[in-house]
């Protein structure tokens, strides 16, 4: 079983909820036919492993089990890290990213 063209287009449009996973840990926003074609996409390119569409630690490992086993000239690194998040506070002190002068 491999990834079809149609799969690998399919979650690009989508990466952004792994990239949340994790860069941020958590997953929002991530609907009902979403996950259904997801797990339809991992049952045809993966395995048949039975993921529970209710449990959200279930939905999470099934996000992240298809996005690693992606080809890895398809995959993509986030844009952002943890290291990167840390390094903009840091840069601006701790202030975000507010130019507003503090009386």
């Amino acid at each position: 079983m491999s990834f079809t063209e149609e799969h690998i287009e399919y979650l690009d449009q989508h990466r952004g909820h792994y990239d949340t996973l994790v860069t941020a840990g958590y997953m929002k926003n991530l609907d009902e036919p979403v996950k259904r074609r997801m797990q339809e996409i991992y049952w045809e390119a993966v395995g048949s492993t039975r993921f529970t569409l209710w449990c959200n630690d279930c939905v999470a490992d099934m996000v992240r089990q298809l996005y690693t086993q992606l080809p890895v000239d398809e995959t993509k690194a986030p844009d952002v890290t943890p290291l990167t998040l840390v390094a903009q506070v840091v840069d601006h002190g701790g202030r975000g990213h507010s130019r507003r002068k503090r009386r």
